[in-house]
């Protein structure tokens, strides 16, 4: 940078050296992608991208008619719906709500999802059944779905702090359980969850609206209650 602009010799000859770099496999490219990318700032997402269980997921969602989005903007360039587009970040919020029960820290803290490797672990795991992030990608989409359409009864602000707490509510209806685990929530039926959206939504919008619409005053509202 220094050396053109400081109005080089045009008669000066320099040469630039260039690799191209064409690794036979994907893992050997995406390895090449990590360390490049490493040192620039990239957010985390796209370096977790990478790791093993991100491709296991795209590769199972996709004949399933899910794109899972490990690059930005990857299938949506492709002209993919968006409601069938998943990327990590919102499927990691999904996991965290549906699975851990966790819907404030989803809702508040989405990138310390990727950040903490106790949580990173947790939402991610190849020990899980793959089945499990797309019963939660499918849930959750229906619930924001479901929540947009009832705008404008339901502000924007209403439909972003209600929908991770409603995707919780519905998991549990949906499994049977209180706190189920990765394999009842594997076990769910996507299709079937629309029953659960209504008495879900109406407990914690009733929850909501009792804490005077604060969402750091939901961090005591459990799911249990509904099934009770």
């Amino acid at each position: 940078v220094n050396h053109f602009a400081s109005a080089p010799d045009p008669n000066e000859t320099r040469c630039v050296l260039v690799r191209t770099v064409s690794p036979d496999e994907e893992r050997s490219y995406e390895r090449i992608i990590r360390a490049t990318n490493s040192q620039t700032s990239i957010p985390l997402a796209s370096l977790k991208a990478t790791d093993r269980i991100h491709r296991d997921i795209e590769d199972f969602l996709k004949p399933r008619g899910w794109y899972y989005e490990r690059r930005k903007n990857q299938y949506k360039n492709e002209g993919k719906a968006l409601d069938r587009i998943v990327a990590i970040p919102a499927l990691a919020q999904a996991v965290m709500s549906i699975l851990l029960g966790r819907p404030n820290d989803a809702r508040a803290r989405p990138s310390t999802l990727l950040k903490r490797d106790e949580d990173y672990q947790r939402v991610f795991s190849e020990h899980y059944p793959i089945d499990l992030y797309l019963v939660c990608a499918s849930l959750q989409k229906q619930v924001e779905g479901y929540l947009r359409s009832r705008v404008p009864a339901l502000s924007a602000k209403e439909v972003n702090n209600l929908r991770f707490h409603v995707a919780t509510v519905v998991g549990r209806l949906a499994s049977g359980e209180r706190t189920p685990g990765p394999e009842a929530i594997a076990r769910i039926d996507p299709e079937a969850c629309g029953r659960y959206l209504d008495v879900a939504f109406e407990a914690v919008k009733e929850a909501y609206e009792e804490m005077g619409g604060h969402m750091e005053a939901m961090r005591p509202f459990h799911a249990q209650r509904v099934l009770d």
